[in-house]
């Protein structure tokens, strides 16, 4: 079966990445960053359609990490422990960590966003979603709430 237009249209290179020039363009913050191999935390804001899943899938491919995806609609426990026991097997000699982007994460439960730290702490995975994970009450400090959800993303 072939893959949908956005699919194989979908950027494969930061170069092919259209938009935040001031962060992903040549010499830009982030661009640096991906460049040189490693993946810091850090947290990517939009509204839906912004292309923070193609950054994601663009970082995974610019770095060799395996990319993963799951949606936190149709996503549970079980499907987040098998993607990280498929991490773990794919993680030998210095191949890098692989990356995980969860779709709507804000829509996990307590247990489920759990179940993503200890291999996050761990680093068998680099996870990238497409909401926060963290405590509400650190980003309620700068005025964010639950309402704002949707509109973040984060690797952590």
């Amino acid at each position: 079966m072939s893959q949908p237009l956005a699919e194989r249209m979908r950027p494969k290179t930061l170069d092919d990445y259209v938009g935040q020039e001031h962060l992903v363009g040549k010499g830009a913050i982030l661009r640096k960053v991906i460049e040189s191999g490693s993946l810091p935390s850090f947290i990517l804001w939009g509204p839906p359609g912004v292309g923070k899943t193609t950054l994601a899938y663009v970082i995974a491919l610019s770095q060799d990490r395996p990319f993963h995806s799951l949606s936190a609609i149709n996503s549970g426990v079980k499907d987040i422990r098998e993607t990280i026991e498929l991490a773990k097997s794919q993680k030998f000699f210095s191949r890098p960590n692989p990356v995980l982007f969860i779709d709507e994460i804000h829509r996990f439960s307590k247990s489920q966003q759990d179940s993503l730290l200890g291999a996050v702490e761990k680093g068998i995975e680099q996870s990238t979603a497409d909401a926060i994970y963290s405590d509400w009450e650190e980003f309620a400090r700068y005025g964010f709430n639950k309402s704002h959800a949707a509109d973040y993303g984060v690797i952590a």
